[in-house]
């Protein structure tokens, strides 16, 4: 016992060591990824579920807003949304409804991906990690509303949660993400 509690006690202080700088290297890495962002075109697919089972998927462009072209279900198929810094628009052919946010403080399922993208670009990094999908990562947006990212080995998100004092709110797969200059 004696000669193995020394062994014990370095293999938890190296074990400590390797996931700190783990944790830095996630970190570094995440800033590399968020900078190179900046000035970018971004679009992805959105299934976006809501805590009381709304769906729906979308496609999803950020420029300077972010616009949304709703691909499913059927009967909501290519209406198109803008979401714009404190107001929403509901645009269908050649009709433009500005929708008033539904209460202070909470966001239409809609504006979910412009939310993300948000945390990612300019959120408060809360803390970085690692699952078996790839890299994780929690930002802060306002008090009390914080964003989960899950992200894939190429550094590409996967799945985000947009939560509001620690409760799941929005939910977003995201798939085909793609970059390109603005």
């Amino acid at each position: 016992m004696k000669r193995t509690l020394p062994a014990i006690v370095f293999l938890i202080l190296a074990l400590s060591l390797f996931t700190g700088c783990a944790g830095k290297r996630e970190a570094a890495e995440l800033d590399r990824w968020r900078r190179s962002l900046a000035g970018q075109e971004i679009r992805f697919t959105a299934e976006i579920e809501t805590p009381d089972g709304t769906a729906f998927t979308a496609e999803v462009c950020r420029r300077e807003d972010t616009e949304l072209r709703l691909l499913a279900p059927d009967t909501i198929r290519d209406v198109r949304v803008r979401v714009k810094a404190g107001s929403r628009e509901l645009v269908y052919e050649d009709l433009v409804l500005v929708l008033p946010p539904e209460r202070e403080g909470e966001d239409s399922p809609c504006a979910g991906p412009g939310r993300v993208l948000d945390a990612v670009l300019t959120g408060d990094i809360l803390w970085t990690g690692r699952e078996i999908t790839g890299p994780t990562a929690e930002f802060s947006l306002s008090e009390g509303e914080t964003v989960l990212l899950w992200r894939d080995e190429s550094g590409a998100p996967i799945r985000a949660e947009l939560c509001r004092d620690g409760r799941t709110g929005i939910t977003i797969a995201i798939s085909d993400w793609q970059t390109k200059e603005n």
